[in-house]
């Protein structure tokens, strides 16, 4: 009979494709039905994870080239994600579409985060926040175009431009152990572009 610690090691985790640039971005975690077992591997990973109507979480350890293991985020490289600015039509790759604010409350924000291959925090050599989004981040504000997109810089060094540096994920060094990184998004209180698939992130581009 297969256990349950059986079945938890040997999941496979939620799909990432061409569809959704190489992330993965479940849609039904914390809203489980009789989905028992996701429930348990949420229980064993992510303990106390939202219903999605109030967070959609996605991560990505590939670039846009793909699942392959030379594919891999990497410290020795440099990546750019660039999000489009918003619009009504909430297409992929846009900024993370949320609601606004009812009655002067606050409305909903979103964040990319940067973890080592092992799931923590880079020990940043430079900068003083792991995370990039809007409205603000670890008391970081992030820099946008001047037609409202935004670029993200993940690399290792720091980048020399003040606004690419406003924008910068700092990775682990190429020699680092592990050197490998996964970026985790979250997007809280998601407009409905998030829930049904319409919006989907941007890819990760290595330089």
């Amino acid at each position: 009979m297969l256990t349950a610690k059986y079945l938890l090691a040997n999941i496979n985790p939620p799909s990432a494709s061409a569809a959704t640039n190489y992330w993965s971005v479940p849609r039904d975690v914390g809203d489980y039905g009789v989905n028992y077992l996701l429930r348990a591997i949420v229980a064993e990973k992510a303990l106390g994870a939202n219903r999605p109507e109030d967070a959609v979480y996605g991560y990505a350890a590939y670039d846009s080239r793909g699942i392959a293991d030379e594919n891999k985020l990497d410290g020795a490289n440099r990546y750019v994600v660039h999000f489009s600015r918003e619009t009504n039509l909430h297409r992929t790759g846009e900024i993370p579409p949320v609601n606004s604010g009812i009655g002067g409350t606050s409305g909903g924000f979103w964040s990319v985060t940067l973890y080592d291959g092992n799931g923590f925090l880079v020990n940043n050599k430079t900068a003083s926040y792991n995370a990039i989004g809007i409205p603000y981040v670890q008391n970081h504000q992030a820099c946008l175009n001047a037609d409202g997109s935004l670029d993200l810089y993940i690399q290792a060094d720091a980048p020399s431009d003040p606004k690419q540096f406003c924008n910068w994920l700092e990775t682990p060094q190429a020699n680092a152990t592990p050197s490998n990184f996964i970026l985790f998004l979250r997007v809280y209180w998601p407009d409905a572009a998030v829930l049904d698939g319409t919006w989907n992130p941007p890819p990760i581009v290595k330089q």
